[in-house]
């Protein structure tokens, strides 16, 4: 028994909000022979990593750069959405470099529900170089402080 090749062209309809391992099933659209019936295709939906935001069911977490100052006193910046849009936020003093801001609706749209997720904000807190004269400012600040602190116990 000989093979025969065919090409056919599928269609797989993929919505927004899709999460990755979603399978599509095209049955008999698979391997045949004269002495089997035709196998079903699956393709399973892979997600591909994105530049700025990854997903964490329907919410989009973005990690922003702040720099120790704009942690400490808060800041106002603008970001990007998922729809392209810019959405201009105020990350407030923040207490600690654990701590996200939250914006809801602005994740990615569930494909069952139509609800959209939240978009979560974290921060990465970059310190001044070590050894740079705006790290020694700090530092000694830190020790004359903590030293006044301890004499006035």
């Amino acid at each position: 028994g000989g093979y025969m090749q065919e090409s056919k062209v599928l269609e797989i309809p993929i919505n927004p909000g899709m999460k990755s391992g979603t399978k599509f099933t095209f049955h008999g659209e698979g391997d045949q022979s004269h002495t089997k019936e035709p196998q079903d295709m699956v393709f399973t939906l892979k997600e591909k990593p994105h530049a700025i935001f990854t997903r964490e069911g329907d919410d989009l977490i973005q990690t922003v750069d702040l720099s120790l100052r704009e942690a400490l006193e808060g800041t106002t910046m603008t970001i990007p959405t998922i729809e392209g849009k810019k959405l201009r936020i105020f990350t407030g003093s923040l207490s600690n470099s654990l701590q996200e801001k939250v914006y809801p609706e602005q994740g990615m749209i569930n494909s069952k529900t139509k609800n959209r997720g939240n978009m979560r904000i974290k921060f990465n807190i970059k310190l001044p170089e070590s050894g740079s004269k705006q790290r020694e400012n700090i530092v000694s600040t830190i020790i004359r402080d903590d030293f006044v602190d301890l004499s006035q116990g």
